[in-house]
């Protein structure tokens, strides 16, 4: 309701009033992102660039050139990029690098599939030795 007033006067009941401002966060807006098609899309109306496994290349080569061509066609600044990686630790530091390289803002570090077959004990776990071996 945004601090809206809204009036009601009806046969039984009558009111006028509304609810106080209230401070929210900012809800970002994220669309999954495949093709340049979609990548010009989400430039033009998205926060957030979401991809699935895909290679730090085609982000940096195909990707990325028309998020930024779409955000300039709606003057606005480049979406966030989000990659989800997957692999033992070589991997995920070699993974890093070149999203680094590529400039994805952000990785999820996702160990749902440890939660679900060892316990949330085990999954914190790697997420702790994850972190401190990517530091």
């Amino acid at each position: 309701m945004d601090a809206e007033q809204p009036a009601l006067d009806g046969d039984y009941v009558t009111c006028h009033t509304g609810l106080a401002a209230f401070p929210t966060p900012k809800v970002d807006i994220g669309l999954g992102v495949l093709r340049p098609g979609m990548a010009r899309l989400a430039g033009h109306i998205a926060d957030v660039a979401i991809t699935w496994l895909t290679p730090a290349a085609y982000l940096r080569d195909t990707v990325i050139p028309a998020l930024r061509a779409g955000a300039e066609s709606a003057g606005r600044p480049v979406p966030r990029g989000r990659a989800f990686l997957s692999g033992d630790m070589p991997e995920l530091a070699e993974q890093l690098a070149e999203y680094h390289a590529a400039r994805v803002d952000e990785i999820v570090l996702n160990v749902t599939g440890v939660c679900n077959v060892y316990g949330p004990q085990v999954a914190m776990e790697e997420v702790k030795k994850l972190l401190v071996g990517l530091s």
